[in-house]
C-alpha cells in the first residue's frame, strides 16, 4: 500500500510539473536573473525539514546507473535541480548548470531531482546533458518529498542550500545565469 501511494504521489507530482512547464509562466534566462526579492529565501515554508536529510542513503545514481553516496555532498553548497528531459526550458538551462558545476566542484554539487517518465528517461537525459552528479529517480520516495519540501510548481528550478541544509537561494537558476562568476561567493556569504 505504501508503494502504491508513493507511485500515485510521484505520478501526480510529475503531472503537475508537466503542466507547469507547458502552461507557464516560464521565465527566460533573462527573466530568471535575480532580483532583491528573489535573493531572500522564503520564510513561509510549511516544511522546515533539512532537505539534505531527505536525500536517500541509497538510491541516488549517476548517469551510468551506479550508486552515488551522500558523502559526495559533504562540506559543499548543494543545488537541488528539479528538471526533466521533456521540458524545453530545462534542456536550455542544463548545459549552463553543467558548465557552472564543473567549474566549481570544490565548493558546489548538484542533486538532480528528476521529473522524467521513469529511471530510463532520467539516465538518458543525464548522459545526453553530461551531468556528472547524482540524481534521484522519479519513482524514489525522496523525489516527491523534496518537491513538496521546496513547493516546486514549475521546472527548471534550482534551490541552493548550505552545508547545514538551510536555503540560501530559491532562484539558483537566476544566480547561475545572471552572475555565474560570483554566485559561489554570494552563496558562501549568505550561509554564514
Amino acid at each position: 500500500q505504501t508503494t502504491m501511494r508513493t507511485i500515485q504521489t510521484t505520478t501526480l507530482a510529475t503531472a503537475l510539473l508537466a503542466f507547469a512547464c507547458l502552461a507557464g509562466p516560464l521565465a527566460t534566462d533573462a527573466q530568471a536573473k535575480t532580483t532583491k526579492a528573489d535573493k531572500a529565501p522564503k520564510t513561509e515554508q510549511a516544511d522546515k525539514s533539512n532537505p539534505l536529510d531527505l536525500i536517500p542513503a541509497k538510491g541516488m545514481i549517476d548517469a551510468e546507473g551506479k550508486e552515488v553516496t551522500k558523502d559526495s555532498l559533504k562540506g559543499k553548497i548543494v543545488g537541488f535541480y528539479f528538471s526533466a528531459h521533456w521540458c524545453g526550458p530545462c534542456r536550455a538551462f542544463t548545459p549552463k548548470l553543467v558548465e557552472f558545476r564543473d567549474a566549481n566542484t570544490k565548493d558546489f554539487e548538484v542533486v538532480f531531482v528528476s521529473a522524467d517518465q521513469g529511471k530510463d528517461k532520467m539516465l538518458e537525459y543525464m548522459k545526453e546533458a553530461k551531468m556528472k552528479w547524482g540524481g534521484i529517480p522519479p519513482d524514489n520516495e525522496a523525489n516527491a518529498k523534496l518537491s513538496q519540501r521546496f513547493g516546486v510548481r514549475g521546472i527548471p528550478m534550482l534551490v541552493i542550500v548550505g552545508t547545514d541544509g538551510k536555503v540560501i537561494s530559491e532562484n539558483g537558476r537566476g544566480d547561475v545565469t545572471g552572475n555565474a562568476k560570483n554566485a559561489i561567493k554570494e552563496w558562501q556569504k549568505k550561509k554564514k
